[in-house]
C-alpha cells in the first residue's frame, strides 16, 4: 500500500516537473501575434474615426450647399427647380 501511494503521488506530480520552458521561437511568435492584434485594433480605430469625420464633413458640406442654394433663390427671386415662376 505504501508503495502504491508513493507511485500515485509521483504520477500526480510528474507533469509539473516535465513542463517544457518556452523557447525563443515561441516567445517571438507570441510577440508577432500580439503586434498583429495591436495593429489590427489601431486600423479599426482609425477607420472608425475616419468614417465619423467623413460623415460630419458630408453633413457640413450639404448644409453649406443648401444654404448657398437658398441665398441664390432669395437673391434671384426663384422658388426653386420644382416650381415654375409665372
Amino acid at each position: 500500500m505504501k508503495k502504491s501511494a508513493i507511485i500515485i503521488i509521483f504520477l500526480c506530480l510528474l507533469p509539473f516537473g516535465c513542463q517544457k520552458k518556452e523557447g525563443p521561437a515561441e516567445r517571438l511568435g507570441k510577440d508577432i501575434d500580439k503586434t498583429v492584434d495591436d495593429v489590427g485594433s489601431k486600423f479599426t480605430d482609425v477607420f472608425s474615426e475616419t468614417k465619423e469625420k467623413m460623415g460630419k464633413a458630408t453633413d457640413d458640406l450639404k448644409k453649406s450647399v443648401d444654404s448657398f442654394g437658398n441665398r441664390i433663390k432669395k437673391d434671384t427671386g426663384s422658388k426653386g427647380p420644382d416650381t415654375e415662376d409665372d
